[in-house]
């Protein structure tokens, strides 16, 4: 549960700022920290880009059975990041991020990456997969992950899943086949496939931003599937 202020708000525009960002305790690194957050609109997660409330970036790679490649967990860093920037208002994102990273010399960072690019350009390429080539390979991703995962992990999921919402609905229930079946279902219908889905999945009354995931995901996952079963005859 999130603990919300007990202070009474006195005028119109706080009354208005307060119902809109919640002040909330927060796990931080193991400690706990107040901070007011927003539960962002669709419009602006669809700003930020390519995000499925359904299908995580771990979920996918779990299912897979495979290693996060570094090119996709610096981008899924970049976007939970964005996430942050956009629900954090007090602190703000930036305000954390100038207490929590003035450990990280960014600069001196970007110099040994410069430098080990040029010692891999200097291999020949028999040199791949060597253990010199392994131990320089993650160094440099060690760096990169470095720098962009900069807030606590604790912290950065709990300011995702709360200003998201994905507590607060039945999203998490959703399955591959679930999402298949309602695609289909809606394809003999004619309506949208979260219309065959059973469950709450509004945020608050007429929030679209979970149905509309779902109904992405489905048309994703059933195209797909039709395609497989396409190749398989």
């Amino acid at each position: 549960m999130w603990t919300r202020s007990k202070r009474k708000p006195q005028t119109t525009e706080e009354i208005i700022y307060e119902a809109t960002h919640a002040m909330i305790a927060a796990p931080f690194n193991g400690a706990v920290v107040m901070v007011r957050l927003r539960e962002l609109s669709q419009v602006q997660v669809a700003a930020i880009g390519d995000i499925s409330l359904i299908s995580t970036f771990y979920d996918k790679l779990k299912a897979k059975n495979q290693k996060p490649d570094v090119t996709e967990m610096v981008a899924y860093a970049e976007r939970m990041h964005q996430i942050c920037r956009e629900a954090m208002a007090i602190p703000t994102y930036d305000d954390v991020l100038k207490i929590v990273g003035t450990h990280i010399d960014d600069a001196a960072m970007e110099r040994e990456l410069k430098e080990i690019k040029g010692l891999f350009q200097t291999l020949p390429s028999s040199a791949r997969g060597t253990q010199t080539w392994k131990d320089l390979k993650r160094r440099y991703e060690s760096i990169e992950l470095a720098r962009r995962f900069i807030l606590p992990a604790d912290f950065m999921a709990f300011v995702v899943d709360y200003s998201l919402g994905t507590s607060k609905t039945d999203i998490h229930k959703i399955t591959d086949k679930i999402l298949i079946d309602a695609y289909y279902a809606s394809r003999r219908s004619g309506d949208k496939p979260s219309d065959h889905i059973s469950g709450n999945f509004e945020r608050w009354p007429g929030d679209m931003l979970h149905k509309n995931d779902i109904d992405n995901r489905a048309w994703y996952m059933g195209d797909m599937d039709m395609k497989e079963r396409k190749a398989k005859r």
